[in-house]
Formats: structure tokens, C-alpha cells, sequence
């Protein structure tokens, strides 16, 4: 059954797992760009493996340890040899924090054969890239790829909450957005955007020049994302739509929801 709305549905972002929803996303953006690419392209999943803070953990419910090794406060804290003092110090054992998650974010690569170089990089962005401290590891990546290796690079948004990719004019307005740069055209950066109403668009994936674009569906992604992982059934339908939608949208979003077959 597919989702009750026409487009991105919010409460994914705000009720389901991202993390499945982002791995199975580019698993079939993936899938879906190998049956239409031009020969000599090929679609890859690249995964990452990350340390996020788990932001459910408070002070109060960080891990401690069982047992604490001190010095002993009788124990002589200075030695004599040869009638010369040696200061000694005593560590105190303390514990590292352990409030970090380890998750494994997936991107999509399209290389381009014999010789395997990377033109394109796909990435459905996640949380974690739109927040600190994980943001400026993810704009560092960036750089990397934009300005230093001039690699094409289609970054698509599909989150309500965090910054979004920076540029020097103001974004237009939109709910959601895909930013499209392609190496040939720095520093000009192609930016789509849509509202949560309007159905997912098709975004043009650069290639090598002079090879065209090949278009990517998002709204055939989604609803597979959406079939497969069975979301029909994990969402919670019957709670407030997302605070971060405009007024008029959250309440409309609400009554979307609450019209959703049970």
C-alpha cells in the first residue's frame, strides 16, 4: 500500500528509523541508475562506517564504571635513593564516554570504466550531516570532492530538521531540496526545491561530458523504500504531524494522516 501522501511523507523523518530508510534508498537508487546508465558507467554502494553521540543518553544515564582504581592516600608519595627525594605521581583511573553509536551510512558512487574513476557521488543526506559535530566532518567531505577531486555531486535532502548545504545567495523556499554541482560549472550549483504538497520530482544525475544526464525518479525510490520496508505499518499515523512543517502544511499533513486506512 503506498504512502497517503502525494510526495515525501513527514512522518518518516519525525516517526520511522532514518537509518533504514536512508540504507534502503540508496540501495535502490543504486539498482535503479545500473538499468539506465550508458555504457562504461557503473552504480556502486559505498558505506561508511560512523561514531554518532547517542543524543538519548543524559549525564545522568552515561555508563560508569563498577569499579574506580585510586591511589592509596597512605602510601609514600616520594622515594630516597642514594639520599636524593624522587617525586613519583599516581594516576587515577577514570573511564572514557561511551555514549556513542556506531551506524553505517550508505552513498552511491558512479564510476566510470576501465579505469574506475569516480564521477558522481549520490548521497541521500542524513541527520547527522546537518548537525554538529557530525556537519563538519560531512562539509569537509565536500570540499574534498567538490573542489579538490572535481567530482560532480548530487546531494539530496529529504529532511525537514538541520542546516542545509550552504550557498552565498539565500536558498529558495521549499521544504524539501537536491543540490546538484556539477565539476564543470564551479562554483554554480544547480538547487531544486519543493514543497511537502508537490509530488517527488525526477533530478538530473551529470555524467562525463558530453554524455547526458541520466534522470533519477526520487517518487519511484520513495515508494519503493516505502513498499518494501513495509512503512504502512511501522508509522505512527495517529500522532501530530511534524512541527517543523509550516503551519497550514502541519495541519493539512495531520489530516492526510488521520485519513490513512488503518
Amino acid at each position: 500500500m503506498p504512502s497517503p501522501f502525494p510526495g515525501m511523507d513527514p512522518y518518516i523523518e519525525a516517526y520511522g528509523d532514518w537509518l533504514d530508510f536512508h540504507n534502503r534508498f540508496a540501495t535502490y537508487c543504486c539498482d535503479f541508475l545500473n538499468d539506465r546508465l550508458p555504457e562504461g558507467y557503473a552504480a556502486s554502494v559505498d558505506t561508511q562506517l560512523k561514531l554518532v553521540h547517542a543524543e538519548d543518553n543524559t549525564v545522568e544515564g552515561r555508563l560508569r564504571p563498577d569499579l574506580g582504581i585510586h591511589a592509596d592516600p597512605l602510601r609514600p608519595r616520594s622515594s630516597t635513593r642514594g639520599g636524593a627525594s624522587v617525586a613519583t605521581l599516581e594516576p587515577r583511573t577514570l573511564t572514557l564516554p561511551v555514549d556513542y553509536d556506531e551506524i553505517r551510512e550508505s552513498s552511491v558512487q558512479i564510476l566510470h570504466n576501465p579505469d574506475r574513476r569516480l564521477v558522481t557521488h549520490i548521497g541521500l543526506l542524513s541527520p547527522t550531516n546537518k548537525r554538529n559535530p557530525g556537519r563538519g566532518e560531512y562539509l569537509a567531505k565536500r570540499v574534498a570532492l567538490i573542489h579538490q577531486q572535481k567530482v560532480n555531486m548530487v546531494e539530496i535532502d529529504l529532511l525537514l530538521a538541520g542546516e542545509r548545504p550552504e550557498t552565498v545567495e539565500p536558498l529558495p523556499p521549499g521544504d524539501y531540496y537536491t543540490f546538484v554541482t556539477r565539476a564543470e560549472r564551479l562554483p554554480e550549483i544547480d538547487v531544486y526545491a519543493w514543497g511537502v504538497r508537490r509530488a517527488l520530482p525526477s533530478i538530473p544525475i551529470p555524467l562525463l561530458p558530453p554524455d547526458a544526464d541520466v534522470q533519477l525518479d526520487l517518487a519511484v525510490l520513495v515508494s519503493q523504500v516505502y513498499d518494501r520496508g513495509r512503512y504502512r505499518h511501522l508509522l505512527a499515523y495517529d500522532k501530530p504531524a511534524p512541527q517543523r512543517l509550516a503551519e497550514l502544511d502541519r495541519a493539512w499533513a495531520g489530516e492526510v494522516a488521520a485519513a490513512a486506512p488503518r
